[in-house]
Order: C-alpha cells, then sequence, then structure tokens
C-alpha cells in the first residue's frame, strides 16, 4: 500500500493510516488498485504495498483487481479504490470553517506523468477536507470518454462557484481552456469572487476556472480525533453531561491529556474568553467550539454551568454597565413584555401613544433648550408625573391622529386602543366632570360609581354625555407609559421588538459610570455570537453626533451599531453612519420606517413566551441544548 503521506515536506496533512471494515462489507467487494510501476495510476487509486496483501483481501471475501480504462474513473468517483478503502476509509481529521469543500477538483496529465504533477494532485487531495466533492486525476486523453460522468458528478455536488476547477502544472494553459471549451462544456467562472452555501438548499449553475487553487481554502486548523452526538436534558443552573468517549485507544494511553471540543446551540454565545469561562472555569474557545482540558478516558460527566442570558451579557461587555434612572419604565416593560413587544410596531399604536402624551408648552421647551442635555431629559421626566394629562375620546383621536399614522380608519384606532388598555398602558374610563370646580377626572369602569362626586372640593359631579345622551368613553395614558413617550422611548420597544423576534437578549438604557466620564447606549445586549449596542430616536435629526453614538457602542465591545428611528434615514445620515462605524471596525444596522415600522397589518399580541431549556431542533435532529462532542 501506498500511504498518502505528504511528498514534500511535514506542514501538509498525512490522513491516518487506520480503518476497519465489518465481514459483510468485505464479502464480495471489489478492490481496485494501480499497476505495477505506473505513478500515474498510483497516484490516482492506489497500489497495495505488497503482493502478500492480496491474500489477506481474499481470505475475507474480497478481490482486488487493477485498473483499467474502463473503471479508472469510476474507481476514483465511487469509492472502490484501494486508497479510498485503506488510508482515505476513515475521517479523523476536522477542519475548522473549511471553503470550497463542494468544489471538484479535476487535474490533468499530459501525454508523461511528472513528478512536479503527481506531488501537486497528491498533497491538494490529502488536504482536502471532507467528502462532499471529489478529487479527480485524468489524462487529458481521457477527459473525453469521461465527460458525461464528470459533468454530472459537478452538477450533483456543486453548491457553489466555481464548482469545478481544471488544473494542471504541465499541460499548458490554452490546452486546459479548450478542453474546457470544447470537451466538458462547463461556462467559465466571471470574475475573482468563490462562493459556497452551507446547505444545497436550490439548484446551483456550475461554472469553472482554469488553475483555480483551492489549497487555501483546505489548509486551515485542523484536529485529529473522533466525534459523537450527545442527547442530554439540560437545566439551570448546572448540568452534567454524561457520554462515553468516541475516540478508542489502548488501556496503557487512559489518562494522557486530550482536549474536549463541545459544540450546541448552547453555545452560540459571544466567544469571548469571560463568556466561555461561565461554562467552566478552565474552558476557552476553539472556533465555534468551548474547549475543555480533559484526559482520556472511556466515559465521561461533565458538570457544565448554564449560565442566564443576563450572566451572558455582563461576561461578554468590555465595561460594566448599571441601569440607568431615566430607562427604568422601559425596564420594565422590556421584562414584562418579554417576547410580545411586536404591537410597538404598529405604526398606529405609536400615533395613538403620542396623541395621548402631553404636550410641551413653547414657553417651558425654550427654557429646556437652555439646560443641559441630562438636565433638560430629567426636567421633562420630572414634569411628564406632574402634569395633568387629558383625556380623549375615540372620536377625537381618530380625526388628530399624529405621525407616523394619519388618516386610518376608527376602527383600527380603536384596536390599537384595545391592545394598549390589555397590556395596562392605556386607562378607559368615563370622564367626571365638577360642577363646582370645574375639576376633569378619568373613573375606570370598574370605578365609576353613581351618584358621582367630585374627588378634588367634594362636590356632585357628572359624567360627560355625547350627543345622544349616553355617557362617552375617554382614554388616558398610565403613567409608565406616559413617561417612556416623554422620554423617548418608543423607538427603543420598536427596535426592542425587532431584535426580540430575532433571539437577541436586551438591556435597555446601560450606563457606565467612571471617575472621569460617563455614558450610555439605549439598547445592549447579544445575540449568537454577536454583542448589540445603539441608539434609538424618534427622528433623524436627532442624530446630532453619530460618531460618539457608535463610539459609546464600541467601548462597551458591541459587534454591531444599531440606529434606529421612526423616520427616513437618507443617503447622507446613512453614509455618515457608515463612515463612523467603518473607522470603528464595528458593523452597522439601521432600523428605520422601513423596517421598524409594520405597514401591513395591525400588530396582535403573541402569547407570553416561557423559558424553554430544550426542545426539538429540526435542523440537526437533537434537542436544543444537546452538545455534540469532539
Amino acid at each position: 500500500m501506498v500511504p498518502a503521506r505528504p511528498l514534500e515536506d511535514a506542514r501538509q496533512w498525512a490522513p491516518s493510516a487506520l480503518v476497519s471494515h465489518t465481514l459483510a462489507e468485505l464479502d464480495g467487494r471489489v478492490v481496485i488498485e494501480a499497476g505495477a510501476e505506473n505513478a500515474f495510476q498510483v497516484a490516482a487509486v492506489g497500489r497495495l504495498a505488497t503482493r502478500e496483501e492480496l491474500s489477506s483481501w481474499a481470505k475475507f471475501g474480497a478481490e482486488v483487481q487493477a485498473v483499467t480504462d474502463a473503471t479508472f474513473f469510476e474507481a476514483q468517483v465511487g469509492g472502490s479504490s484501494i486508497i479510498d478503502d485503506t488510508v482515505r476509509g476513515l475521517t479523523t481529521l476536522y477542519a475548522e470553517a473549511p471553503f470550497a469543500k463542494s468544489l471538484v477538483l479535476l487535474y490533468v496529465i499530459g501525454a508523461e506523468t511528472t513528478f512536479e504533477d503527481v506531488l501537486w494532485f497528491w498533497n491538494a487531495r490529502a488536504m482536502r477536507p471532507g467528502e462532499e466533492g471529489a478529487s479527480l486525476l485524468l489524462g487529458y486523453d481521457q477527459v473525453l470518454p469521461n465527460r458525461d460522468a464528470l459533468v454530472d458528478l459537478v452538477r450533483q455536488t456543486a453548491r457553489g462557484t466555481p464548482s469545478l476547477s481544471v488544473v494542471s502544472v504541465s499541460v499548458p494553459r490554452a490546452d486546459l481552456e479548450s478542453l474546457l471549451e470544447s470537451v466538458i462544456g462547463i461556462a467559465r467562472h466571471e470574475g475573482t469572487k468563490w462562493t459556497e452555501g452551507l446547505f444545497r438548499t436550490q439548484t446551483v449553475e456550475p461554472t469553472a476556472v482554469i488553475n483555480g487553487d483551492p489549497r487555501p481554502f483546505w489548509s486551515g486548523t485542523r484536529h485529529v480525533g473522533a466525534a459523537t452526538d450527545q442527547t442530554t436534558a439540560l437545566y439551570r443552573p448546572r448540568t452534567t453531561v454524561t457520554f462515553l468517549g468516541p475516540l478508542s485507544f489502548a488501556p496503557a494511553f487512559t489518562g494522557q491529556p486530550a482536549d474536549l471540543r463541545l459544540r450546541s446551540k448552547l453555545f452560540d454565545v459571544p466567544r469571548r474568553p469571560a463568556v466561555a469561562e461561565l461554562f467552566d472555569a478552565q474552558a476557552t474557545w476553539a472556533g465555534d467550539a468551548l474547549r475543555l482540558r480533559s484526559r482520556l478516558q472511556r466515559r465521561y460527566e461533565l458538570p457544565l454551568a448554564l449560565p442566564s442570558p443576563e450572566h451572558v451579557l455582563k461576561a461578554a461587555v468590555t465595561l460594566p454597565y448599571e441601569p440607568s434612572d431615566k430607562a427604568r419604565q422601559l425596564r420594565a416593560v422590556l421584562e414584562r413584555e418579554a417576547g410580545r413587544l411586536e404591537p410597538y410596531r404598529d405604526p398606529v399604536v405609536v400615533s395613538v401613544i403620542e396623541a395621548l402624551t402631553p404636550d410641551d408648552t413653547r414657553k417651558l421647551k425654550r427654557e429646556l433648550q437652555k439646560l443641559d442635555a441630562p438636565d433638560r431629559e430629567s426636567v421633562l421626566a420630572m414634569l411628564a408625573t406632574l402634569r395633568s394629562p387629558r383625556p380623549r375620546t375615540l372620536h377625537d383621536l381618530a380625526s388628530n391622529l399624529p405621525p407616523p399614522s394619519s388618516a386610518v380608519p376608527a376602527s383600527r384606532v380603536a384596536a390599537a386602543l384595545a391592545e394598549l388598555v390589555d397590556r395596562g398602558h392605556v386607562q378607559r374610563g368615563l370622564r367626571a366632570d365638577c360642577t363646582l370646580c370645574d375639576t376633569h377626572d378619568l373613573r375606570q369602569l370598574d370605578d365609576a360609581a353613581a351618584p358621582v362626586t367630585c374627588r378634588a372640593c367634594g362636590a356632585p359631579a357628572v359624567y360627560d354625555v355625547g350627543d345622544h345622551g349616553e355617557p362617552r368613553l375617554y382614554y388616558l395614558l398610565a403613567p409608565v407609559m406616559r413617561l417612556i413617550s416623554a422620554n423617548g422611548g418608543l423607538p427603543v420597544l420598536a427596535a426592542a421588538g425587532v431584535l426580540q423576534s430575532e433571539g437577541l437578549h436586551l438591556v435597555a438604557g446601560a450606563q457606565f459610570v467612571g471617575t472621569d466620564e460617563d455614558f450610555e447606549v439605549d439598547l445592549l445586549g447579544w445575540g449568537g455570537t454577536k454583542v448589540y449596542a445603539g441608539e434609538m430616536k424618534k427622528q433623524p435629526a436627532g442624530f446630532t453626533d453619530v460618531e460618539s453614538d457608535v463610539r459609546n457602542s464600541v467601548r462597551f465591545g458591541a459587534d454591531v451599531h444599531v440606529a434606529a428611528t421612526f423616520g427616513a434615514v437618507d443617503d447622507t445620515l446613512r453614509a455618515r453612519l457608515e463612515e463612523a462605524c467603518a473607522a470603528e471596525n464595528i458593523e452597522l444596522r439601521v432600523l428605520d420606517i422601513e423596517t421598524l415600522l409594520t405597514h401591513d397589518q395591525p400588530a396582535t399580541a403573541a402569547s407570553p413566551a416561557g423559558v424553554q431549556e430544550s426542545g426539538d431542533d429540526p435542523a440537526d435532529g437533537r434537542p436544543e441544548g444537546a452538545p455534540g462532542v469532539a
């Protein structure tokens, strides 16, 4: 047998020389080997090292045949060669984030086989991660007889472009181009960009390149070992994961140092060192896997901590944060209505809240402009609690609805009001008018007694009635939502609705307080492997210092800066945001009126979200959170 070891240096990968077959697999199996002293055939299909091995294969019912022109191509594609049945029969090597795995590599040799040709192909095949595509060695004259089978193979495995690379050291490029165009017939790949999908979910029209070298895509970090899937129930705060060791080894090696690499949806968290330590004090990250130092054992019992989303966020950010006072009401709504924020993306709901929010007087606004921003916001918050809001009727609201929604039917306004009443953010009742002191106050329906007296002076009062003599229903914004709206928190709720629907865990109003400075972001959170932070404004004009906003996100260690507004972000503002994010090397996520608000139908409240520790995952057949151990 010719071992598939590298021919030029120790930096290339040599596959394991260990493989096992069952007796049923060997009985009647036909294995193809190269003819004697034929380096071309040896490189393509391999050859048993000694003739004595022929009897060993025959003893178990397998027949070793010499390769012919008729079997040369199929032996490489069908896995019946000596190479495939021996040194390449056991996958023991795992590459981190390989690319171009589905590419078919066709190496073409001219009239004479050169050492450079065999060396290039041998090492490229040895380096290849996975078996999705194929690595083929053919003579120039062998391409035409196998053309149809080759094209079918490319079409079956293609999930990226280019799908085929025709390579040769000895055959001139012009001859390869002629072979591709006149014999193979697959279109040339345009440009220099290579793409590959993770899954083959749609038909890919194959393209081909000449002398496209995939080896740089196959030479990433690699690990020798074995993998197993383990299904387990996970419980907070700790769970012991028990499984049999997937790697077979002699008893003498028991206790030797080994790395365990756990992969699971559970570990789809920001890959920060402090986050890894939440699962195990000695854990680190190795690519997408949680790496644990251990020793070779037949059976493992791993005690894993399962951190809460809040703990993950605190470990993932680069600065300690504390909740800001301004966002207390926002945090209360986010916590109570987690997973049910879709109504705050409904433009009619937003307009109703805006209409019910008390207005500031012009004089007060002018005076507030003389204050610094933090003081101005604090005064506004205090005044929002002191001003006496005015209850309004459905007809009044529907006739005078402010942006972002206007000129909508009264039924839509009524539906928005009903949603807010159900959530406790709007009070609904009758208006009691004092006959003596002219006080008007709202009496909720369960508190609307008859006869009614004024709560200010104790004099008799009457309920306001409509044209038909029946009491009219009035609506009043509840204190919590009144403060949220007055403090500009509605776009924060809408943005949280978008991001929570994508699985993010969020905190509203996170601030850093240092000895020399303090700053805050409107939203801070994480989703998948990324940390998010950003600023939300009612209108785009509120983004007066995007550089500072982006810098604050970066200070918290964010991977993505979010800018959200109920208005439309024009090209000028978008360019400023993109420039600021590029300067800080952070991704940008813009949520404006097109993406922040829903436009087709009123949002309805979803059922309360429960905490799901594990559940069926159709993507991989394992319960959510079940680690795969490598």
